[in-house]
């Protein structure tokens, strides 16, 4: 092999294959450190989180958010809402004033101040367009009919996200207005 300039290619310099690599690459080693750092900063802030939330505190603000999602939920499929849809409200809740007063009694305990006392039994219709919005006395006949209230209730009609309502009525359990 005379002439040649040193690169011996794949071969060694002698035809032999180059000897094996010892051990893990470079890239290898920082990424499997990388992971490791990471596992343990997930751990570390499990941890973290699980002695947060094992305060009373934390306790009553995690039973207060579940509490205030099962109201609404029970709100928005309670009897008489199906057909209030039907009958032009884009979304439509009867919220119990007795759950939501003892939602706001568990807020209190957590130190949100005073719970307001429990008032009439709120229907509440959200209108997609004022042009569209149902009036609250035939609202209150659909309700009468397919929710059966036992109490006096407050039926209030309003655009999505605004402030003042279209129309905000009391009625007695039978639906008659109690102007």
């Amino acid at each position: 092999m005379q002439g040649h300039s040193g690169n011996y290619g794949i071969q060694g310099q002698y035809g032999q294959a180059p000897p094996p690599k010892k051990g893990m690459s470079g890239c290898l080693i920082a990424v499997l450190v990388l992971a490791g750092v990471a596992v343990i900063g997930l751990v570390l802030g499990a941890i973290g989180i699980w002695r947060v939330l094992q305060s009373p505190e934390a306790q009553k603000m995690v039973k207060v958010v579940g509490d205030s999602a099962k109201l609404m939920e029970e709100a928005r499929t309670a009897p008489g809402t199906a057909e209030l849809r039907k009958a032009g409200c884009r979304e439509a809740l009867v919220i119990d004033p007795k759950k939501l007063a003892e939602l706001m009694k568990t807020l209190e305990d957590a130190g949100a101040g005073p719970a307001p006392e429990a008032g009439a039994l709120t229907v509440t219709c959200e209108a997609a367009s004022k042009s569209a919005a149902p009036e609250c006395d035939a609202l209150a006949k659909v309700y009468v009919a397919a929710g059966h209230p036992t109490t006096d209730f407050t039926l209030t009609v309003q655009l999505q996200g605004a402030k003042t309502s279209i129309c905000s009525e009391d009625y007695s359990a039978s639906g008659k207005p109690s102007r």
